[in-house]
């Protein structure tokens, strides 16, 4: 598949807030880390953009994703909401996409990062919903 000519004409390009959204968040090490998206100008361009195929969006939202997990469907509850409201936490999750890397550090704890359910990346997989033959 042929790379976009630039980041505007990429499925992973959130034009609003010129983020690109082509990578989910690998796990840190620490706890209530939020995610932010790089900001990108419509000009550049990296080596796995996709390009727009009939006006479809690269990407999946967190809340539909099967990498996305929201413990006790009851949204988080940090001790520190860092200026974010109540709602908005009732709606976020942790992106799970990847796994912890080895590393050389002994004890090291490893926490997965904050998304909200209308984020979206390029590395999410839509979880498949249920259909009922009747």
């Amino acid at each position: 598949m042929p790379l976009p000519r630039s980041c505007s004409g990429c499925a992973f390009f959130q034009p609003k807030g010129t983020l690109c959204r082509r990578h989910a968040s690998g796990p840190g090490n620490e706890e209530w880390e939020l995610v932010r998206w790089p900001l990108v100008r419509p000009v550049d361009r990296c080596g796995v953009g996709v390009e727009i195929e009939d006006g479809k969006e690269g990407t999946v939202s967190c809340g539909h994703c099967i990498h996305w997990l929201q413990p006790d469907d009851d949204g988080l509850k940090p001790d520190y909401r860092q200026g974010l409201s109540r709602e908005w936490w009732k709606e976020a999750g942790y992106c799970t996409r990847f796994s912890p890397s080895p590393s050389t550090e002994e004890d090291r704890k490893t926490f997965w990062r904050v998304t909200h359910s209308s984020d979206r990346c390029g590395d999410g997989e839509a979880v498949q919903e249920n259909i009922d033959d009747e």
